[in-house]
């Protein structure tokens, strides 16, 4: 479903070499009661991708659950995903609750049932981060995290982040889940002159 194609990042170069030429003070000894977790930006583009989504609502968290009955029925109806699923979030609502779709990638002869509707994905340029451990509310942080990075670095955010879960249907999750959380962007175009 996608390919990595490293991107040079020229803005990503010089945030890099302003932390190398930091201030001349020694640096904090850290504990591990202190340490934060330190966080690798990257980019790269997502394939063209066939997807089956359903939409919801409710808590950040509640995406687990509607992804989970996603995979069941899947299953039921013979349909092998052809790559990790995901939890697209779209934002809150007026209400306060989260919107949000499940999807996966399949076979584009498959055709959407119920409440399932189909989408061709076509190539995107994303910035991404690769994390792990349990998936709750206390996890929407790395959204703006990764949006902040990606303005900061000089792209232009286009869209809402998704979440592709790498090790879904392995043993030993939630605690082990493994994920990409993505956010779409675009090279803002240099003005002519």
């Amino acid at each position: 479903m996608r390919s990595r194609w490293p991107m040079a990042v020229a803005a990503t170069m010089l945030l890099a070499a302003f932390g190398a030429c930091g201030s001349e003070e020694p640096e904090a000894v850290q504990t591990t009661d202190t340490v934060e977790p330190v966080l690798e930006f990257s980019t790269m583009y997502l394939q063209p991708a066939f997807v089956l989504l359903r939409e919801r609502t409710g808590e950040y968290a509640d995406g687990m659950g509607a992804l989970a009955g996603l995979d069941a029925e899947l299953a039921a109806h013979g349909v092998a995903p052809a790559g990790p699923p995901f939890i697209h979030y779209l934002g809150k609502g007026d209400d306060g609750r989260a919107r949000f779709q499940v999807g996966v990638c399949v076979s584009s002869d498959v055709s959407p049932w119920d409440d399932l509707s189909a989408q061709n994905l076509s190539e995107r340029l994303v910035a991404y981060l690769e994390t792990s451990g349990p998936w709750s509310d206390s996890r929407a942080w790395e959204h703006e995290e990764l949006a902040d990075w990606a303005e900061k670095a000089g792209f232009e955010v286009t869209g809402t982040a998704c979440d592709y879960f790498l090790n879904w249907g392995t043993e030993g999750l939630p605690e082990s889940l493994m994920a990409e959380v993505t956010l779409p962007i675009a090279v803002p175009e240099e003005p002519e002159e």
